[in-house]
């Protein structure tokens, strides 16, 4: 009798240690999605204040056009898109799902609530978005494919030799880089110019060097702590910037850098997301307090300025905007299709594009410039090529990339995993996504997910020996 007395002591005693597990492990999520969510408010109401005070009305950004129906709504998709995703979940996924909300839902919701722009493609976009979080978050995990590790290990000697052919191709066709790239202002000089020359097939090779595959080597060689090589690799990303001067290239190397060395922290994902908007909400301020703070010292006006027209006006603001200017030119013209996503010799399909810079054109009607071209994300890529309809099928298709990328992070872990995508999803606020299935920094993905395997190298970062948490 004693003995079960004794086992039903130590049976309570352990239920309540789990309880209180329980009790504390729901503590931090309530806190970190707390945390979140106000931080993600106050981003919104500062750049709506930034927008007004310093580029509303100023050359091609429209001016407010107040309507508080239109702005609480555009509020009420913030709310139900942040809690759409799944953020207590320790997944690669609900990173990068954050990271196309933050960068191009929010500021797309900035225009819509305070100008007079498109209510029908605003709430299908919101709309499809949400389609996306449910497909990711709330679906199940069905794994299929079967990976060898010796194709695992062909694929990634042959990412190495086409890093050398590129760069020795490169060097071979252009000579020494100009150092023009090296002031961040003049690279539109040195795009215009007509310097760099590559190849039509070499400049798909470019593509996924700089977007995927620098950036996988370089996060590989973080977590293994290999640094020499880490330079390496942040020395050639640097040096094919010089050559082409499109400076998104240069987010890749900090982006990679942080996420490996922060995600072995126990609160990555809380941290990095406060911080990003910390920085934000500290660039808008600068123009908010701009006359203030001109009357103070000239320079430190000059600097927040440029600093905020270089990371939030160009990185955030300028696509949300090309996003509506999209929609309104293709509105009215014929859709795109597939045209242009497969090549003739493959498949022929009509182009109605095909002898129309419709970039530049853009460009001319909406930015006043036939010179500047006005590319934009892949959010705008799905309604020019398929209507309202194509806004649903994109956000599908990111969806079933994000649930690929979950199952990888199943073999390498989640910081390498986060690591590895981190620029290459965010980029998707420039670049489009299904003509880059095929043949672009995309179907380099499709590769890597199909055939990455878990090998002992990857298994000694999952079992933390090496200082790392998975998180999982």
């Amino acid at each position: 009798m004693l003995g079960k007395g004794e086992s039903c002591t130590g049976a309570g005693v352990q239920s309540g240690f789990m309880m209180e597990l329980a009790i504390q492990r729901k503590q931090k999520d309530i806190s970190l999605i707390a945390t979140l969510f106000i931080g993600m408010l106050l981003f919104r109401i500062f750049m709506d204040l930034a927008y007004w005070k310093g580029l509303a009305g100023q050359g091609v950004y429209p001016k407010v056009e107040f309507e508080p129906i239109k702005y609480a709504v555009s509020i009420l998709w913030c709310v139900i898109l942040f809690f759409g995703i799944r953020h207590t979940e320790k997944k690669a996924s609900t990173f990068l799902l954050y990271i196309v909300y933050v960068s191009q839902i929010i500021p797309i919701s900035v225009l819509y609530g305070l100008c007079d722009e498109n209510s029908l493609y605003y709430h299908m976009l919101c709309l499809a978005f949400l389609v996306c979080e449910v497909l990711v978050g709330w679906t199940r995990d069905d794994v299929i494919l079967k990976r060898n590790a010796k194709a695992s290990k062909v694929m990634y000697w042959g990412f190495g030799v086409a890093i050398i052919l590129l760069l020795l191709e490169v060097i071979r066709q252009n000579g020494m880089p100009s150092l023009i790239a090296l002031n961040i202002f003049r690279v539109y000089e040195l795009r215009s110019s007509g310097e760099f020359q590559i190849g039509k097939y070499m400049n798909y090779l470019l593509k996924w060097t700089i977007s995927f595959v620098i950036p996988l080597f370089l996060a590989h060689t973080l977590r293994l702590r290999k640094y020499g090589w880490a330079l390496v690799f942040c020395g050639m990303q640097g040096l094919l910037y010089l050559y082409s001067g499109h400076k998104t290239m240069l987010f890749a190397i900090p982006l990679v850098i942080v996420c490996s060395l922060w995600c072995k922290r126990e609160k990555f994902y809380k941290e990095i997301f406060v911080l990003c908007y910390v920085g934000f909400i500290a660039l808008c301020m600068f123009v908010v307090l701009a006359p203030v703070l001109r009357a103070y010292s000239e320079g430190a006006y000059t600097i927040g300025v440029r600093s905020y027209s270089m990371l939030c006006r160009r990185v955030l603001i300028d696509p949300a905007l090309a996003k509506f200017h999209y929609f309104e030119y293709f509105s009215t013209r014929p859709l795109m299709g597939l045209g242009g996503v497969i090549p003739r010799w493959l498949i022929d399909i009509p182009n109605p594009y095909e002898s129309i810079d419709y970039q530049h054109e853009i460009g001319g009607l909406y930015w006043g410039s036939y010179e500047t071209n006005a590319g934009t994300g892949f959010l705008a890529e799905g309604y020019f090529r398929f209507g309202l309809i194509g806004i649903f099928l994109i956000l599908i298709i990111f969806a079933m990339l994000l649930k690929g990328i979950d199952h990888l992070q199943e073999r390498i872990g989640y910081g390498l995993t986060v690591s590895i995508f981190v620029y290459l999803v965010y980029s998707l606020v420039d670049a489009h996504l299904i003509d880059e299935l095929l043949f672009g920094r995309w179907a380099i993905v499709l590769v890597f997910l199909v055939f990455c395997y878990r090998t002992k190298k990857w298994e000694t970062i999952r079992q933390n020996k090496l200082g790392y948490h998975t998180l999982e």
